[in-house]
């Protein structure tokens, strides 16, 4: 916690004045976090000072509060660029990332519990920059990271706003924003040691050294390849949904499934199911063969039954034989190209009798498909051909 205040004041957060009329401070809180690896090893204690930005009122204490990251399809395909050229990829993250973030409201919030100022108690903080917990604490970290990359030579990409590019050539550097986790890669290591420098000169940055963990998704970088994974991601889920040792099955989905949103079999518990889903929708990062079965289910949202869950076990237990299933990219010799995929039904749904049609694409030398890695199964699906 100590630490935490201490880099707030360091960094000139903010001002103890009176509070002006017509104002109301917002209230603070103290958020205790534990950061682990991908084994769940504990690496890190962590106390954030938040702000309890949920008071906030439109138009009064915030306006804008967009604030663009890298989907995980444009990271995926920055991976398969770096591994087709033969790059490293390294990691970056930013220290209190939201506090570099300057203000253009007028914020007051109350003084952090247990620290208050000793003789001003009765008096309010002012905010010149961010605080986490703020609406208009994202956009205004990612305006001030984007000013300050633009004025180092980055060109933001026009189709993709969390990608930037700067140099050409062998001096050619790609960069992947998401909030403060930046991923790194370029053919010229000077380039990329000069670019850490200019950034720690800037903010309070970690180098984490080459990529191995992003967004709960496992990288492993070895030469020629760069392979990803969410195989403890995928064990997790199955410890909560409680089949950590049920059986098998060698497909995502049965064979012509057909579900209906008017089913008459009992209802279960809608909360777990839509968790179980979302789960799985996360995990489509790296398993594109489960899309389809996981777009499927999907649609039994509102008021599952016995019968949409038992279709959520099936992906489970095709998920529980393929644990580490996942991407390989692999360094290349020819231009890199982008593979599509497309494929639909005709009236296919049983309640709206709507058609479905769906498409997906990777980054892929065309005269080359992965190959299995040290005995481990991999897995390239798509959605539609499910």
């Amino acid at each position: 916690m100590q630490e935490e205040l201490s880099s707030i004041i360091d960094n000139g957060t903010w001002q103890a004045v009176d509070l002006p009329a017509g104002h109301r401070p917002i209230g603070l809180k103290w958020v205790f976090k534990l950061k682990k690896d991908a084994s769940g090893a504990v690496v890190r204690h962590k106390a954030r000072l938040v702000a309890k930005g949920y008071v906030q009122r439109a138009g009064v204490d915030f306006d804008e509060v967009f604030a663009p990251v890298a989907r995980l399809d444009s990271v995926r395909a920055l991976l398969a660029v770096a591994a087709h050229e033969g790059w490293e990829v390294h990691h970056l993250d930013v220290k209190s990332a939201f506090l570099n973030g300057d203000l253009a409201e007028e914020v007051y919030v109350a003084q952090p519990p247990g620290f208050s100022i000793p003789g001003r108690e009765h008096q309010v903080l002012r905010l010149h920059k961010a605080l986490y917990g703020l609406r208009q604490a994202p956009r205004a970290w990612n305006s001030k990271l984007d000013s300050t990359l633009v004025a180092l030579g980055f060109t933001r990409c026009s189709e993709e706003h969390g990608v930037y590019v700067r140099g050409e050539g062998q001096r050619r550097l790609l960069l992947g924003v998401y909030v403060d986790d930046l991923i790194l890669t370029g053919a010229d290591s000077n380039e990329l040691t000069q670019f850490k420098e200019e950034m720690k000169n800037t903010f309070k940055m970690s180098d984490l050294g080459l990529l191995s963990y992003y967004l709960g998704i496992e990288v492993q970088q070895r030469p020629g390849m760069i392979t990803l994974g969410q195989a403890a991601y995928a064990a997790k889920l199955l410890e909560r949904a409680g089949m950590s040792n049920c059986n098998p099955v060698q497909a995502p989905m049965e064979t012509r499934l057909k579900l209906s949103k008017k089913s008459t079999a009992p209802v279960v518990d809608s909360t777990l199911y839509r968790s179980l889903v979302g789960s799985l929708r996360y995990l489509i990062h790296t398993r594109t063969d489960i899309t389809f079965a996981v777009g499927y289910i999907s649609r039994f949202m509102e008021n599952p039954t016995t019968e949409h869950m038992g279709a959520v076990k099936h992906v489970l237990r095709y998920i529980a034989g393929t644990l580490h299933y996942g991407f390989c990219y692999r360094k290349g010799d020819g231009n890199i190209k982008l593979i599509g995929y497309s494929d639909a039904d005709l009236a296919g749904d049983t309640d709206d009798r709507k058609s479905t049609s769906g498409s997906d694409g990777e980054l892929e030398r065309a005269e080359q498909l992965p190959h299995a890695l040290d005995g481990e199964v991999e897995h390239r699906g798509d959605a539609a051909r499910a």
